[in-house]
């Protein structure tokens, strides 16, 4: 498991050019979590940002992300793929209120699929309480929103003083 902000800004490699292509800018998914596509930032003005099918990468190692073929990419992606960048800062809705808003998303790299949203509720929450884990499964993305209907009452919690004291008394 790792977190796609771990991720972003990670050098893309070519197997077959053995060279480095540029840097990890977004993974797009579709509407079931599974990711479709990565989006390179080549570093160059008039190329841009590149798109390459997730078929196409071999692995994500701790360093690079590494690709089969540069010269494979797709000319635009799937109307349905969704960009993570675009997931994070959105608000958590839950029976019509607030829950937080998303910081950061934790992807399974084996299964190339989306496992759940970090929700940070504030600084001053976060700190205390930790931040919400929710998984992938218990959402919809509605409005704008992503709407959380946890249908096991499954709360996951990372970090926080109040955990960390409850952990160790």
């Amino acid at each position: 498991m790792r977190r796609f902000k771990a991720l972003c800004k990670k050098e893309v490699y070519s197997l077959k050019s053995k060279r480095i292509v540029g840097s990890l800018r977004d993974i797009l998914v579709d509407n079931k979590g599974h990711m479709r596509y990565i989006v390179v930032n080549t570093g160059n003005i008039f190329n841009g940002n590149w798109i390459y099918g997730i078929h196409n990468v071999k692995s994500f190692t701790k360093n690079a992300i590494e690709i089969k073929d540069e010269a494979r990419r797709e000319l635009r992606a799937d109307g349905d793929a969704q960009s993570i960048i675009n997931i994070l800062g959105r608000m958590v809705k839950s029976e019509d209120k607030i829950v937080g808003m998303v910081e950061d998303v934790h992807l399974d790299l084996r299964h190339r699929s989306i496992i759940g949203f970090e929700i940070s509720r504030g600084f001053l929450m976060d700190v205390c309480n930790g931040m919400q884990i929710i998984l992938f499964e218990d959402i919809l993305f509605k409005d704008g929103y992503i709407v959380c209907h946890s249908r096991n009452g499954l709360e996951v919690y990372k970090g926080g003083i109040k955990n960390i004291i409850n952990r160790e008394g």
